[in-house]
């Protein structure tokens, strides 16, 4: 009898160990699913899902008075190597491309980090096109000279595997909070203002 009980709490503690191991497994999945929906599967940095996130948080009432310049970057160039060149350079052109922008963001103490796990002080918008935010702007155009300081990085060709490709870039800027007091009106305001360099080509 003794053995028995012995044998049966064995059982009992090996189920409940099992469900403990299944609930942890399901946990770690939900995280990963969400990291995953959270970040670019290329270059793996944030996307704009993280930004919008960001965004929610530092605009909200009474969240914070610290006005921020949301910066919308593009690199035309980048589809048009994958036309010409091919995928795979495209792909090692845009994966260079953020790790070089980041890295010049991270120096220079203008900019907010959006993922302190990864250091990250850009996010992914779309293939070609990037996002950051100027901490502590106080006027539309402090934020415009930065961004221009941040093109001119890419005014000499750009080399990826051993392949020199001028770039064009385009910024659209929206000013918060004189130019939206929401994370959705701020995104259409700088898509507006980058739809708009791009029309006119400067």
């Amino acid at each position: 009898l003794a053995q028995r009980i012995k044998e049966d709490r064995f059982v009992a503690m090996q189920a409940m160990q099992q469900k403990h191991d299944t609930e942890q497994q399901l946990k770690q999945l939900e995280l990963d699913s969400l990291d995953s929906a959270m970040h670019d599967p290329l270059t793996k940095m944030p996307n704009d899902s993280l930004l919008l996130a960001r965004l929610h948080e530092w605009v909200r009432p009474n969240a914070s008075d610290i006005p921020f310049g949301l910066v919308l970057m593009h690199f035309p160039q980048v589809r048009e190597v994958g036309s010409s060149l091919g995928r795979a350079t495209a792909d090692a052109l845009f994966c260079e491309l953020v790790r070089s922008l980041n890295q010049i963001l991270l120096s220079s103490d203008a900019t907010l980090c959006l993922e302190e796990k990864n250091q990250a002080h850009l996010v992914v918008i779309e293939f070609g096109q990037v996002a950051f935010l100027c901490r502590d702007s106080e006027s539309a155009d402090r934020t415009r000279a930065f961004a221009e300081k941040i093109q001119s990085n890419y005014d000499n060709p750009f080399d990826v595997n051993n392949i020199s490709i001028n770039l064009d870039t385009f910024f659209g800027i929206a000013h918060y909070p004189a130019q939206g007091d929401c994370a959705e009106i701020l995104l259409q305001h700088a898509n507006a203002s980058l739809e708009d360099a791009h029309r006119n080509g400067t």
